[in-house]
């Protein structure tokens, strides 16, 4: 899949590796993060991802509601709606199969907020 990203900060996290030792808690390895973002660039459709661990692919609810996250580690995740050209289902949900470009929209453990 092809990334993009929410703005130019959540780039730079993602695309340098001294951002993202500045950005990560101490907890999380940077390296363990950057081979989550090569994971999903592997992947050639959303539908593709693993829903099982490592990366527990989950559609977000709430005011995450359109969408989706992986996992990094614990609860930190990496947060992600689909964007270009997918298509649509009659009952308004989108057809994974057909998602090939995400934006990053949030790095972090949404859980407690």
């Amino acid at each position: 899949m092809y990334i993009t990203y929410r703005n130019k900060r959540l780039e730079n996290i993602c695309t340098d590796e001294s951002e993202a030792k500045i950005f990560l808690p101490a907890r999380i390895k940077t390296a363990k993060f950057f081979q989550r973002l090569t994971e999903l660039t592997a992947y050639p459709c959303l539908n593709d991802v693993p829903h099982n661990p490592p990366l527990k692919r989950h559609k977000l609810l709430g005011k995450r509601k359109d969408q989706w996250a992986v996992s990094i580690a614990g609860k930190f995740r990496i947060c992600f709606s689909p964007v270009g050209d997918y298509i649509t289902l009659d009952d308004g949900s989108i057809d994974i199969r057909t998602v090939d470009t995400i934006k990053i929209q949030f790095i972090g453990d949404y859980h407690d907020g």
